[in-house]
């Protein structure tokens, strides 16, 4: 084995890959701390600020736990708010299953909105349009959920409290990916999509996600929510670009993540990621070329490793330990922080997915290359049964209807 030092664009490369290590394990750790000193803020709070809450929720489709869901939301220790829940129409699986919800003793007030076929934008945005016509004068908040998402009974009181800051437009959290099943598939799409949850935190640069976000209504209409939604595919890209032309932040709380089961096989993996990269690419390209730059970065240096240490290179092999052994300090600062955000039983049923994270980063992150990549060409998509094409943030164009949801659209039709 000889100990010559590589060429330096291959040293400069591998200090790269280095360096990405060490940034993501100090992610991680910035995410778990932010995650403990809101935790404890929440122990301590003295002050309690519930203003009457409108929660709207777009529904396509049912599958085995949208009752699970829907009591979730129906069920929050918060106190004046209400559920406004919107189908595309009466046909939809879900009008049946929530008129005879509806129809049952509630704790909380809530009905049923049918909005029509979309016009030249997103059935999402359709439906949050047509949800906004129903608001009442004592809303004060509104707050957006995916009905795939089980929040828990603490979350709408943890997403509403920081909007009494006046620097905040938007508060949001994201969704946790949890496998139904053990299909491999799950368990890698759970293991990419906590690797996008743990990039948000304290900073400026932070995208509201349409599953769990709450904005003052009086905000709402300063920053013209609704002329960017005009046309839109994206309800939550177009939210993050009025926010910030509004001069607001975007505030994201950990403990607002949401548990969401999903169900991949690795076709379906395949539709829902590019279609995500494609509303990426098409709504923010420098978010797009990030995640292409890093994930072609990590696999790179990887593979030329690798073949370095095979060909005899002696530097290749501390530089690879040094990667892994970093990575595998990552996977576990995640896994606590799962813990401590999600609970036992969660952490629980993420156990494949973890292990996935800590012990194969190489093997994620190259297909997760792969899935970037594959949405580099093309604007046409399919989401919940409609096929777009989209030329532009607010130039959506419908193409084609397939009938209503079925469980793999709704496992495929939440929107990061």
């Amino acid at each position: 084995m000889s100990w010559t030092v590589p060429p330096i664009w291959l040293c400069a490369i591998w200090l790269l890959w280095l360096l990405q290590a060490l940034w993501a394990w100090h992610n991680c750790y910035k995410f778990r701390r932010l995650a403990r000193m809101q935790g404890m803020r929440d122990d301590r709070r003295e002050i309690y600020y519930m203003p009457p809450a409108a929660v709207i929720v777009p529904v396509k489709g049912v599958d085995e736990r949208f009752a699970e869901h829907l009591e979730a939301l129906l069920h929050q220790e918060y106190g004046a708010y209400r559920v406004i829940l919107v189908v595309e129409s009466a046909d939809d699986p879900a009008f049946a299953v929530i008129t005879r919800r509806l129809a049952e003793s509630s704790p909380t007030r809530a009905e049923l909105v049918v909005a029509g076929p979309a016009e030249d934008c997103g059935q999402k945005v359709w439906n949050l349009q047509a949800a906004l016509d129903r608001l009442e004068e004592e809303d004060e908040v509104l707050v957006f959920a995916d009905a795939d998402a089980v929040p828990d009974a603490q979350w709408l009181e943890r997403l509403v409290w920081p909007l009494h800051k006046k620097s905040v437009g938007v508060t949001t959290g994201y969704r946790w990916m949890v496998p139904d099943d053990t299909h491999w598939a799950s368990a890698f799409a759970s293991v990419i999509n906590g690797s996008v949850a743990t990039l948000a935190g304290p900073n400026r640069r932070n995208h509201a996600w349409g599953g769990s976000m709450a904005v003052l209504n009086e905000r709402f209409a300063i920053m013209q929510v609704e002329k960017y939604w005009h046309g839109a595919l994206s309800d939550d890209y177009q939210m993050t670009r009025a926010v910030g032309r509004a001069g607001y932040r975007v505030y994201f709380l950990p403990f607002c993540l949401v548990s969401s089961p999903v169900q991949f096989t690795w076709r379906s993996l395949w539709r829902f990621a590019r279609r995500q990269y494609v509303i990426t690419r098409m709504h923010a390209p420098w978010l797009w070329l990030a995640a292409a730059g890093g994930t072609g970065l990590y696999t790179a240096a990887c593979l030329s490793a690798v073949a370095a240490l095979a060909l005899g290179v002696g530097w290749a092999a501390p530089v690879i330990a040094a990667v892994y052994a970093m990575d595998v300090m990552r996977g576990r600062m995640r896994g606590l922080m799962v813990k401590q955000v999600l609970g036992e039983a969660t952490a629980a049923r993420l156990t494949q997915a973890l292990r996935l994270d800590r012990y194969a980063t190489p093997l994620w992150m190259a297909l997760h290359l792969v899935l970037v990549l594959g949405s580099a060409i093309g604007r046409r998509i399919e989401w919940a049964g409609l096929t777009y094409l989209l030329r532009g943030p607010q130039q959506v164009q419908i193409l084609e209807r397939r009938g209503e949801g079925t469980k793999g659209q709704r496992d495929e039709g939440d929107q990061s």
